[in-house]
């Protein structure tokens, strides 16, 4: 007598999109090159570096990011008057592991060091431009994970309106450190997605711990919206709750 045996199809894990991570990858792609073109363009029209004559390296930009990234590729280079602990070429020497924690942990900031050293302005435009575009990306993939229309571009707009917002373009151009508080607000309500969802455990640690790391400043504004973010979808959304959050 034989027994025919019927698979069943594999359940998906809670949470899991509806549409194709093909989908929600071009959405986030989609979302990082509109926030770079309308960074990069808007500068241009504005004929603001380094698409024309005038500057924003006035304040902290000048005054403090700039110097410390380049300090920042000194070392990375090997070629630093002191160290992580001391930096002899400031104020007669000094103590620059608090600048550091403070303004260079963002995980992005070593890429300066790929660029020359006489172009260090231009470098940390680059990471300025590159942060809102993570941030618009990051900004779709979480959309796109709470969305149900089947339309993939839109939260790619979406996405790119938020890494756009005045703040990012008035504040953040200036000060690119808190850009990271950017980045770190959607990928936080991601976390507690999963959370809510009780998956994924590990990487919800590590991107924790990443957020704080780049900028704990910004990181405990984002935290805070992101728990709001949290108890609004576990009154709206529906599903028993995680034995972590019951």
């Amino acid at each position: 007598m034989r027994t025919a045996l019927r698979i069943a199809p594999r359940a998906e894990a809670p949470g899991t999109p509806a549409a194709p991570r093909r989908a929600t990858a071009a959405a986030s792609a989609l979302a990082g090159l509109l926030a770079v073109a309308a960074v990069c363009a808007g500068d241009a029209a504005a004929r603001i570096f380094p698409f024309g004559p005038r500057h924003r390296s006035v304040n902290d930009l000048a005054n403090q990011f700039v110097p410390f990234h380049a300090h920042l590729w000194d070392l990375l280079r090997g070629r630093a008057d002191g160290g992580l602990l001391l930096d002899w070429r400031a104020g007669w020497g000094t103590s620059f592991l608090p600048d550091y924690g403070t303004y260079l942990s963002s995980p992005l900031a070593p890429l300066v060091a790929l660029a020359p050293r006489a172009d260090i302005e231009y470098a940390v435009y680059a990471l300025t431009v590159l942060k809102t575009a993570l941030a618009a990306a990051a900004t779709a993939c979480l959309l796109r994970r709470l969305s149900t229309a089947p339309a993939w571009w839109w939260p790619a707009l979406l996405g790119a309106g938020y890494a756009l917002c005045g703040w990012s373009v008035t504040e953040g151009a200036y000060n690119p450190m808190w850009l990271d508080g950017l980045i770190a607000f959607p990928l936080l309500c991601l976390v507690a997605e999963w959370a809510r969802e009780g998956r994924r455990p590990l990487p919800a640690v590590l991107t924790v711990a990443v957020c704080w790391a780049a900028n704990f400043y910004t990181a405990y504004m984002a935290t805070l919206g992101a728990a709001l973010f949290l108890l609004a979808r576990l009154a709206t959304a529906g599903g028993p709750r995680p034995r972590v959050l019951a």
